[in-house]
């Protein structure tokens, strides 16, 4: 490797190939709902201290970097493309 890359926790969200019907449609509309940029903002900030940090979206990070500039840096690091994934279990 030899390279110093920048590696990222990130989440994921999947359905497994098993699932079909109504169940799919109500899987596919939490998964949408959970990716909402609102939704993302909001859960990341509780007692107005920010608790989520590295945000799956790039759009919740112009918001919070409003109230948090800290985010501004953030938004940089997650949205470099030279950026690869730590998979965990």
């Amino acid at each position: 490797m030899g390279k110093n890359i920048l590696r990222l926790y990130v989440d994921a969200v999947s359905i497994t190939a098993n699932v079909r019907g109504q169940r799919y449609e109500k899987c596919l509309e939490l998964m949408n709902v959970m990716a909402e940029a609102s939704v993302m903002s909001a859960v990341s900030v509780q007692n107005g201290e920010p608790q989520y940090l590295m945000l799956a979206r790039r759009s919740p990070y112009q918001a919070l970097t409003e109230q948090f500039p800290i985010y501004a840096l953030l938004e940089q690091l997650a949205s470099d493309e030279g950026n690869h994934t730590i998979i965990t279990p």
